[in-house]
């Protein structure tokens, strides 16, 4: 108890002991905290304001996208565009820049892309360039870059191109194309080379062109101050191949295969102009081929013949052939292009891209024939009876007179054929004739006179039947007959010719009955003024007694006697049978 107040006793007066200390003090303590102030101080200045640069660039185009914008839309091998490019200092710093390219995720084959080029040439001006057209004068083109467009770096060329930062030591000069603190990138060619994959046709690719800025004090963009700018184009191509179109054959023609001979032939060349043919017995194949890309002669033409149906191609007809639209083709005369499934493809082929090809061929199957004897017989006598004779014949006009000469008119109506004036001759004429003469010569005694087996003057003379005056002269001047069976053979020519106009068997028909001497004619006044007593010069030819039967149609293919000069007997006469002129022009008058 009593420790306990000792212990109060020592901490109260402790406690006073400390409170008359720090009273005594208080004025000293308060003085030790006024000095401590003077040690701290705060001022403002105003005029120190720190500002940090900018680093900016733009990017524009003369142009929307590359031009021409119909070639950049449908771009062909060979095809180049361009497209200006400016980029122009916005900021206060100066920088170095680069440029790259980029396709658009999902707008841009790949396959183009990788295809395509690009050259970019830097301009400038040394001085100033005049008005136009003077515009370009001191203007300088640098090549910065020729290469894939997908490899594009704008240093690739010179890393470290002084030319590429703005400002460079290039001064600027007025001109209508860049500004102050701006480049020029003219012709930045985008090209797609000639030697592409076909596989490229009907493509499109949009890219960007990306640049890059940084400070002129560091190496790259990935430190410092920065900017990027992109500017989007677009590149397509269109349908590269050849558009074929075969016009003929195009299926359901007959054609047929003519042996070689026939070209040279005039009557069976003419059977072949008839039937869609040329003079050489050629067909035409014909066709339309045009140029995606160019002008369509650049196009070269190749033709194939199928006989099944186009399963195979058994032959070329022709390689290489300009695209003229047409080429005449005589099918070869061999028994395996005999088909009813014949058919015709033409192929064309780009002369400078030979993997730009199309064709096209027959839509339906056609018939080749072979060309038989037959049809050449059958057609014999097509052109006289579709052909009417003119009005107007050349045989009346160098006639002697309209009354000893009748008009083509009167004789040959428009429709009759070949058969028909060869029956009417044989028929009418032959028996007219030879019974006239006849009876004259007998009248006089000299009954053996061969006159009357002259069926060459006779068969060919359609005007004969209106010469009633051939009985009188005949037996009164020799020489008169002569003369009108001149004019009567030039008669007979001329319509032979207009009837049978180019055919060779027309033409022989027409020179064999020639009588260039008319010996037996010119014995008719001899035989007048001979007296009976010279009978017997007359019995040496008893083989050309007369008879009523060689009056007949039956003998006008038999050969005349001319008195027994022998001049005559080769000459052919018409056919009894009524057969065509090409029939009869091999037969001899000795049947």
């Amino acid at each position: 108890m009593k420790q306990s107040r000792d212990v109060i006793k020592k901490s109260v007066l402790k406690i006073i002991v400390i409170s008359i200390i720090v009273g005594l003090n208080w004025t000293g303590l308060l003085a030790v905290g006024k000095t401590l102030a003077y040690f701290f101080d705060n001022e403002d200045s105003n005029a120190n304001n720190f500002t940090a640069s900018i680093l900016d660039f733009s990017l524009r185009s003369g142009q929307s996208n590359f031009v021409p914008l119909e070639t950049a839309s449908n771009m062909k091998p060979g095809d180049s565009v361009a497209r200006d490019i400016y980029i122009k200092k916005e900021g206060s710093l100066p920088f170095k820049y680069t440029a790259s390219s980029e396709p658009v995720d999902g707008l841009c084959d790949l396959e183009l892309y990788d295809a395509l080029q690009l050259k970019i040439w830097y301009n400038w001006y040394e001085a100033e360039p005049g008005p136009p057209p003077d515009h370009l004068q001191y203007r300088h083109m640098d090549l910065k870059y020729d290469g894939l467009l997908k490899d594009f770096d704008l240093r690739a060329l010179d890393p470290n191109d002084p030319d590429l930062q703005i400002p460079n030591t290039h001064p600027y000069f007025d001109n209508l194309f860049y500004g102050q603190d701006e480049h020029w990138f003219y012709a930045s060619q985008i090209i797609l080379p000639a030697a592409v994959s076909a596989e490229l046709q009907n493509k499109s690719c949009q890219f960007k062109f990306i640049f890059d800025g940084w400070q002129i004090n560091l190496p790259d963009s990935s430190s410092g101050f920065s900017d990027q700018e992109e500017i989007l184009s677009t590149i397509a191509t269109g349908d590269w191949m050849p558009d074929v179109t075969v016009i003929y054959p195009n299926g359901g023609e007959v054609w047929y295969l003519v042996p070689d001979w026939c070209p040279n032939c005039e009557w069976c060349s003419l059977w072949c102009q008839d039937h869609g043919m040329n003079e050489d017995c050629e067909y035409p194949l014909e066709w339309t081929a045009t140029n995606q890309i160019g002008p369509d002669m650049d196009l070269l033409i190749d033709i194939y013949f199928s006989a099944d149906s186009s399963a195979s191609w058994m032959a070329q007809i022709v390689d290489d052939t300009d695209n003229d639209g047409v080429y005449w083709w005589k099918p070869p005369y061999d028994m395996s292009y005999v088909t009813d499934q014949g058919r015709i493809k033409v192929e064309a082929t780009h002369k400078d891209y030979p993997f730009l090809t199309n064709w096209d061929m027959s839509d339906a199957d056609f018939c080749p024939p072979l060309l038989t004897l037959e049809d050449l017989l059958n057609w014999e006598e097509t052109p006289v009876e579709e052909e009417p004779i003119t009005e107007e014949e050349p045989a009346v006009e160098e006639g002697p007179t309209d009354e000893e000469i009748p008009t083509t008119e009167e004789e040959i109506p428009s429709g009759e054929t070949t058969e028909e004036i060869t029956e009417e001759i044989s028929e009418d004429s032959t028996e007219e004739i030879t019974e006239e003469i006849t009876e004259d010569v007998v009248d006089e005694g000299v009954e053996e006179e061969p006159i009357v087996e002259e069926p060459p003057i006779i068969e060919e003379g359609p005007v004969v039947e209106e010469e009633p005056p051939v009985e009188e002269v005949a037996t009164e001047e020799g020489g008169i007959i002569e003369e009108i069976n001149e004019m009567i053979d030039e008669v007979i020519e001329e319509i032979v010719d207009e009837i049978m106009p180019d055919e060779e068997t027309g033409d022989e028909l027409v020179s064999e009955p020639e009588v260039p001497e008319a010996p037996t004619i010119e014995d008719v006044p001899i035989i007048e003024e001979a007296p009976a007593n010279e009978t017997p010069a007359v019995e040496e030819q008893p083989a050309a007694v007369p008879d009523d039967s060689s009056s007949t149609p039956d003998g006008a293919g038999e050969s005349v006697s001319d008195g027994g000069s022998g001049d005559g007997g080769g000459e052919t006469g018409v056919n009894s049978d009524g057969g065509s002129p090409a029939e009869g022009a091999g037969e001899s008058s000795g049947e």
